[in-house]
């Protein structure tokens, strides 16, 4: 019982981090592509 909740509970870290990952991934192309179309 006590080990899958440390398995449940690391998962949900890695999936918090993943998603942060992907966001800020998200947010830097949108960011690129905003000053591409200021300087084109």
């Amino acid at each position: 019982m006590c080990f899958s909740a440390l398995a449940a509970n690391i998962l949900f870290n890695i999936s918090l981090v993943l998603i942060r990952l992907i966001f800020v991934q998200s947010i830097v192309v949108i960011f690129i592509i905003s000053i591409k179309k200021c300087y084109l």
